[in-house]
Formats: C-alpha cells, structure tokens, sequence
C-alpha cells in the first residue's frame, strides 16, 4: 500500500510522508558558537587540538584522521565555551571558493578533546527534536543541491556564510526520533559501502597513472627494443641508455625564445592537468570567472606551437608542450627545438618522465610557492640525442600505450561521479521521505 503524502511548502524538499513534520532549522539548534583561533601553543595544560577547515574531511562528513593536527593555547574560560562534544556539527562559515562554496559540515565523532578555529561555527543539537546524525545528512543534501548558495554573501574574494538568516529562514522535515534513528543507520552502511568503492577506485587510479609513469620513463631513457645493447652514458639522472644513442648539450636541441607578445594575441595559460590552452578555455573548464583582464602585452612572452613551456615559479611536473600560437606569463621560460635533431611529440613524453622532473628539480632553488626555474636550470642536465626515426617509434609507441591507460583512467573517473551522484541523491531520498526507510 503506498504511503499518504502531503506538499511540506518547502519548494526543495517537495512531497512528504504525512506523518513528517515541518520545522525551522533554528528550532533543531540548542547552542551554536564562534570558533576562535586561540594564541600559538606554550606548552601547558592549555594547550589543545584546534580544528581548522583545513582538518574537514567532507565526503567521510568527519574529521581526517591525522597524527600532526593543529595545537593552540586558550584561557580557561574559552576552553569552557569551546570544547567539543560528541555530536557537534561544525559549519564552514567562512573561506570557500568558486567549485566548493563555503557551508560544508562535518560531525564530532572524535574521543580526544579539541576547540576549533575562527573560521567555523558550532551547532549543538536538540536532542529531543532531532538526531545529530539525521540532521547532519540534511545538511549535507541541503549544501550538495546547491541551496546553501542563497545564504552565502562575497567580500574581498572571501565568501561568509549568513547562518543566522539559514538557520532562521530554512525548513526541514523530521520524523519521529525512531524513525531518524532508522534512518540513520540506513545511511551509515550505505553511505559507507559507497564510500569504499569510491576510495577503491581512486587506488585503483593512483596505479594506473604511476603505471603510465613508469612506461612513458623506460620508453623514453631506455628506447622500446628489449635486445638494443645498453652503455654507461655518463648522465648520471638517466643511468644506461642503448649504446647508439649520444650524450648531448640541451643547448643543441632546444633554444630560449624571448619574443615579446604581439598585440592581439589570445592569452595561454599551462597548467599540469590541461597542458598550454586558451586562458578562457582554462577558466571555463576550471568554473571560475576571469577577474582580470591582461592588456599590457609587453611583460606577456610570445609563444610558437612546438614551444616548451617551463614555469620559473612552481616547477612540479615538467615541461609542457604547446600546441598552440599565442602570449603568455613572463614567469614561463619558452624553449623552441630544434627540429633537425629534436621530434616534439617524442620530447613531450621525454620532459614528464620521472626521471628527468626529479632531476630537474634537483638543480632548482625552492621559493615560497614552488621551486625557482630559469633556463639556465634546463641547460644543467645534458640529454640524449636520438635518431629522429627512432623518436617518432617511440612516440608513436606511448601514444597508444597512454591512450589505452587514459580510457582506463576515464571509466574510472566516470565510476566515480557516477557513485557520488547516486550517494547525494540516496541521502536526498531519505532525509526528505521520498524513499521509505522500515
């Protein structure tokens, strides 16, 4: 028989049981208090863990374990105020940014005692209202459908979170404390289980990727002929390459290029994950609003396809490769090759393997953000010198090899989201009574 539902006037939530009730969130709130950051730790008894947004661990709706959280000092009095109790929910009221806004909650399930920043606020439940873990899933539902964004006011790139007005404007829906309790546990071993496969996953793609790693590294510093004869080369970063490969100054294969940007060129940006493309193509696909508008093209650097990008200020990942004509920050070092002796497509493979990022690494001074690069880091490490047939096989051997790794890695990311959204809609179904818990 199918259950009696009515319209709960919440244009969110939609139908529900009959039996649910309707209540402001305000009334499920017995305490909420400020977070404060306390004074640098001294030591003494009044030293305590201080949670941070940072310690969130928001898919897991908990604190990440850790063994090196955050020690702070207070006095008595805030110690009192602030100490954490099991079943607290702390809210993000401040922080956030464009792809996580802030509002996320966590729940207190910790045994050690802890304060917790500025940045967060408390929530202590009513006890006799509603159960701290049912209302913890509805806020996670409330902030995954996107609805916390009505509550959320930006300044000076900062966003805050106006939880009095949620708090006072939003409603939810409750059933008896039984029935939230059955509810609960219902998530607990769902969520759970999703949990696992997710966390599975992303092993599973962690492997695939050091797995590509280690055969874009032997194909390009070992060649892809299992009975080539090896020889000592005298370039220690590389070790033993095939005997007709040569030693070579990387001054002979690539030059700096030190063209200014020409007036009406479309702006680069290189990134790790999408390589050298358009900036507006890169701020679509990041979901971010571009803020400021370059015009002043003589501190911009021209860029050719077939350029070798390196970045002087946060060296992590090697050499990009650009496809593409166009300006781009003064903070690259631009490197054009010198295609009698160099096959791009084979140096694109050669400067992400492992080998040569630590070694280049190595010759880096560390600055605050990353590692200072200059073009005299690249004329450090000498190179190889390849038949240009060779590069070409070699090239042509990874491009298929990681191609066959990348839809590996796709079908496993798409897994993911896939699971992510059947866990958002599962929390959605319960918390609001559209599928029915017994």
């Amino acid at each position: 028989m199918a259950r009696e539902m009515k319209d709960s006037g919440v244009e969110w939530i939609g139908e529900i049981p009959r039996e649910w009730e309707v209540k402001r969130v305000k009334s499920c709130i017995s305490d909420r208090t400020a977070g404060n950051w306390g004074e640098d730790k001294k030591n003494n008894e009044d030293d305590f863990i201080c949670i941070r947004v940072a310690d969130f661990d928001y898919e897991r709706m908990r604190i990440k374990k850790a063994n090196n959280y955050t020690k702070r000092n207070y006095n008595k009095t805030i110690i009192k105020k602030l100490l954490l109790k099991e079943n607290d929910i702390l809210i993000e009221k401040s922080g956030g940014g464009e792809k996580t806004p802030v509002g996320r909650t966590i729940i207190f399930k910790e045994k050690f005692p802890a304060l917790y920043a500025n940045f967060i606020e408390r929530l202590r439940v009513n006890f006799n209202i509603v159960n701290p873990m049912f209302l913890q899933y509805l806020f996670v539902t409330f902030y995954k459908n996107k609805y916390i964004l009505n509550y959320i006011k930006q300044t000076t790139g900062i966003q805050n979170l106006d939880i009095t007005s949620m708090l006072t404007n939003e409603r939810i829906v409750l059933p008896l404390l039984e029935k939230q309790e059955k509810i609960v546990n219902f998530l607990d071993k769902k969520v759970s289980d999703i949990d696992l496969i997710i966390e599975k996953t992303k092993i599973t793609i962690e492997d695939y990727k050091k797995y590509k790693q280690s055969i874009i590294t032997e194909a390009v510093t070992k060649g892809i002929n299992p009975n080539v004869e090896m020889k000592d080369n005298g370039i220690e970063w590389i070790g033993e390459i095939p005997k007709h490969w040569k030693k070579i100054n990387p001054k002979a294969l690539f030059f700096q290029r030190k063209e200014k940007a020409k007036k009406g060129e479309r702006q680069l940006t290189a990134s790790q994950k999408y390589g050298v493309i358009y900036q507006d193509d890169f701020m679509k696909k990041e979901g971010v609003r571009v803020t400021v508008v370059q015009k002043d093209f003589d501190i911009l650097k021209h860029v050719e396809p077939n350029d070798f990008v390196i970045s002087m200020r946060s060296f992590q990942g090697g050499l990009e490769y650009s496809e593409l004509a166009g300006s781009i920050s003064s903070a690259y070092v631009m490197l054009i090759p010198n295609l009698e002796k160099v096959t791009p497509r084979f140096f694109k493979y050669f400067f992400k393997s492992s080998k040569y990022i630590n070694a280049l690494q190595s010759t880096s001074n560390l600055v605050r953000d990353g590692q200072a690069m200059r073009y005299s880091n690249f004329t450090q490490l000498y190179l190889v010198e390849i038949p240009l047939e060779e590069q070409n096989q070699i090239a042509e051997y990874l491009d298929k090899k990681t191609s066959e790794i990348d839809t590996l890695i796709t079908k496993k990311e798409a897994l993911i989201t896939e699971l992510e959204e059947y866990k958002k809609s599962l929390i959605y179904e319960c918390v609001t009574g559209k599928k029915e818990i017994k």
